[in-house]
C-alpha cells in the first residue's frame, strides 16, 4: 500500500510498463531508474496513463517523493490522479490538479506492452 507499488500495479494493469520493473526504489528515483524505457515530461503535457512524480519535498511530498497514476486529462488542462499513501496511512485517494499545481511534477510515459 505504498505509492510506488500501487502505480507499478496500475501501469501493469493498464498494459504499460517493462517486464521486471515493479516500482522499485523511492518515488523520487523513478525518473532516473526508468530513464532507459520511459519518456519524461517535466511539468507539462501529461497524458492519461502517465506516472506523475513529485520529487523530494516537492508539492507536499516527503523525502521519498510521491508517485501517482494519471487517470484523466481534462479539456481545461487539469488532471485527475489516483494514488496510495499520500497521507501516510496506506489509503487510496484521488485528486485533481491544475496546470499550475502540477508544474512541479515529472510525467513518465511508459511503453505499451
Amino acid at each position: 500500500r505504498e505509492c510506488v507499488s500501487y502505480v507499478a500495479w496500475r501501469l501493469n494493469n493498464q498494459g504499460y510498463g517493462v517486464k521486471g520493473f515493479g516500482g522499485a526504489g523511492h518515488a523520487y528515483q523513478w525518473p532516473s531508474t526508468t530513464s532507459n524505457y520511459t519518456t519524461a515530461k517535466y511539468g507539462t503535457s501529461p497524458s492519461k496513463g502517465d506516472a506523475a512524480v513529485l520529487g523530494q519535498y516537492k508539492g507536499g511530498a516527503s523525502w521519498t517523493g510521491h508517485v501517482m497514476y494519471v487517470e484523466e486529462v481534462y479539456g481545461d488542462g487539469s488532471i485527475r490522479v489516483s494514488e496510495y499513501n499520500w497521507n501516510g496511512y496506506g489509503t487510496y485517494s484521488e485528486r485533481t490538479f491544475t496546470p499550475s499545481e502540477y508544474s512541479v511534477m515529472t510525467f513518465l510515459t511508459f511503453p505499451k506492452r
